[in-house]
């Protein structure tokens, strides 16, 4: 999980100005693969910023199992085509963008949020209750 940086901390909860952060951030170098946090259906691309661009994500809606469950990761560059499909947990659905375009000394992650049922639940719990990602 990202640690400390000029820009914050990368755990849930962590202080956001005058927010909490609401996901968790794992560390990447931009280009790796990313692969799915849950079995769902991948329902659209996720914009973290109105006013750039450059920058997206997905939203996955939990399917059996995981009904209940929407997960948000936001900062990499999805497979062409994927919106609409089912995706396995584990399954690839991206690669990882470079955020020091924006922020130069930041350290390159994706941001992970996760609810059920509409409740903000702290991910990296989640992710120790179920089986990794990959």
């Amino acid at each position: 999980m990202r640690g400390s940086d000029s820009f914050g901390q990368g755990r849930f909860g962590a202080p956001r100005g005058t927010r909490l952060h609401n996901g968790v951030d794992f560390n990447v170098e931009a280009g790796d693969d990313v692969y799915s946090p849950i079995f769902g259906k991948i329902v659209r691309i996720a914009i973290p910023y109105k006013s750039d661009d450059r920058f997206t994500g997905l939203v996955i809606e939990g399917v059996g199992r995981y009904a209940g469950y929407s997960a948000k990761l936001f900062y990499l560059d999805p497979l062409k085509e994927i919106v609409g499909k089912t995706v396995k947990q584990g399954e690839l659905i991206g690669t990882a963008q470079d955020l020091t375009i924006k922020y130069p000394s930041i350290t390159n992650h994706i941001h992970f949020e996760i609810t059920l049922r509409g409740t903000q639940i702290d991910p990296s719990r989640f992710l120790e209750k179920e089986q990794s990602c990959k």
